[in-house]
């Protein structure tokens, strides 16, 4: 099966809520550590009181691999679609940009386990299902060589996909030269 799911995110960003404040950077690592069974690394600024950080954190056996996490406050926000009508508290934002599903999932089921409130917006059914089957498929212990054959594998299918891409782009652009044209025409 094509890479057994795990592949490569290229954006993706989560936002928790902690109504008692962010929990400590240390924590966050400690509790991935904890899902998975492998040393996390955090890379990053992080202050005690009150508890803000702007941070990298990677499992160690693959630290070129990572999710970043800030915090800010209540007060910072504005967002049109917030469903959370909240007054204090605290939020984090993870963000995966060219990470892996592995180092991912392991960092929102961490914000979660740890009181996080997923406040990233209105999730259709759909959405939350396939949420929930990642939920499951990430929450266990994992091995080392486990973890670098994913990447291994992720790599190799990125680079499949790159060079199919290659590939077919004298198809697809003659396919969008027609398609523009055929539009022209109709008008």
């Amino acid at each position: 099966m094509f890479n057994d799911g795990h592949g490569t995110i290229l954006k993706y960003v989560w936002e928790f809520h902690f109504a008692d404040g962010a929990p400590r950077l240390s924590e966050i690592s400690g509790k991935m550590t904890e899902i998975t069974s492998l040393p996390v690394r955090g890379a990053g600024r992080d202050t005690v009181e009150p508890v803000e950080f702007s941070a990298d954190l990677s499992f160690e056996c693959v630290s070129a691999v990572n999710v970043h996490l800030y915090t800010h406050h209540t007060s910072g926000r504005n967002t049109q679609s917030d469903r959370f009508n909240v007054e204090r508290g605290q939020f984090i934002t993870l963000k995966g940009t060219k990470t892996d599903s592995t180092t991912l999932w392991t960092a929102i089921l961490a914000l979660e386990a740890l009181g996080g409130v997923d406040t990233s917006g209105d999730l259709d059914e759909e959405r939350l299902g396939r949420g929930e089957k990642q939920r499951q498929k990430y929450n266990c212990q994992i091995r080392e060589a486990e973890l670098q054959s994913r990447h291994r594998k992720t790599r190799f299918w990125n680079w499949v996909s790159f060079l199919i891409l290659i590939l077919l782009s004298p198809v697809l652009l003659l396919w969008m030269i027609c398609f523009s044209l055929w539009k022209e025409i109709r008008k």
